[in-house]
């Protein structure tokens, strides 16, 4: 296994920044440099709107506004037609002629 000063190291250089789920890594013109995604098995959001002051999703949003001020479009789902609407919205219609997006 790893010695004690390896491990100690990996945790000492790990990212404070939360992790997000689904990273599209197709620039959208002059627009964004990419697509992020963060997959929740429910609405991160409370009956009255506000986000969820849970610290792992607030983690999660401080990631995000990161991201979206260097002109990353990051958004939250839960549930699988919002993200293939998102995504298809981002790329565009699927070619029927299976040719690469980019």
């Amino acid at each position: 296994g790893a010695s004690w000063n390896t491990i100690r190291n990996i945790q000492a250089t790990k990212s404070k920044h939360a992790h997000l789920d689904i990273i599209v890594l197709c620039p959208k013109q002059g627009k964004f440099h990419g697509l992020i995604l963060e997959v929740k098995k429910e609405s991160p959001f409370l009956k009255d709107g506000s986000l969820s002051k849970e610290t792992h999703i607030r983690e999660q949003l401080a990631t995000m506004e990161l991201l979206r001020k260097v002109n990353y479009k990051c958004e939250w789902v839960w549930d699988i037609q919002t993200a293939v609407s998102i995504i298809t919205e981002y790329l565009g219609q699927p070619s029927t002629n299976n040719e690469p997006l980019f």
